[in-house]
């Protein structure tokens, strides 16, 4: 006895087709896909928001948190990156400075703005610009930090603040 190859009955009646509307919207900017993609996944996926300045960070000598391993204790550097996290905080004085966490394509690094540094870079802190920062590293006891010596928007270091020579040390 064959079995039957004719299909059920129930699947021959004609099916209500289910559409759903989604609204018509415009896709988000690059910037705005990327701060999604951090803020949901917690890392970049599809870019990274700093790469259009690879080229000419290159060209000025910066050294990338994924070289900083190689530099010794007080040596000086310049980095480049946007603020990942940021903690302002006072001083016994009651003077304002702020620990941040600067991001570049290669990592993170911990960063001290000390008082005077930080008067002159606070709006840039809060930006989410991309910033320059020139200062010492340090291996203190809760390991590697760079101090601060200054800080500025990318443009403005490139407008006329010194730029980055010597392998990321920073030039008067």
């Amino acid at each position: 006895r064959a079995e039957s190859r004719e299909p059920a009955a129930e699947s021959r009646e004609p099916r209500a087709e289910n559409h759903v509307r989604y609204p018509n919207i415009a896709p988000w900017s690059e910037s705005e896909r990327l701060s999604k993609e951090k803020e949901i996944l917690g890392f970049y996926i599809s870019g990274h928001p700093l790469v259009r300045y690879a080229a000419l960070v290159e060209s000025m000598g910066i050294t990338s948190t994924g070289d900083l391993a190689a530099k010794g204790h007080g040596a000086k550097v310049a980095l480049f990156g946007h603020v990942a996290a940021l903690k302002e905080t006072a001083t016994k004085s009651g003077n304002r400075m702020a620990f941040l966490t600067l991001e570049d394509m290669a990592g993170t690094v911990e960063v001290t703005v000390f008082p005077e540094p930080y008067k002159a870079a606070t709006p840039y802190l809060r930006a989410r610009e991309p910033i320059v920062v020139r200062g010492r590293v340090d291996d203190g006891d809760k390991g590697r930090v760079v101090l601060a010596e200054d800080v500025r928007l990318l443009e403005q270091s490139l407008a006329g603040g010194g730029r980055a020579r010597n392998g990321g040390e920073a030039t008067a």
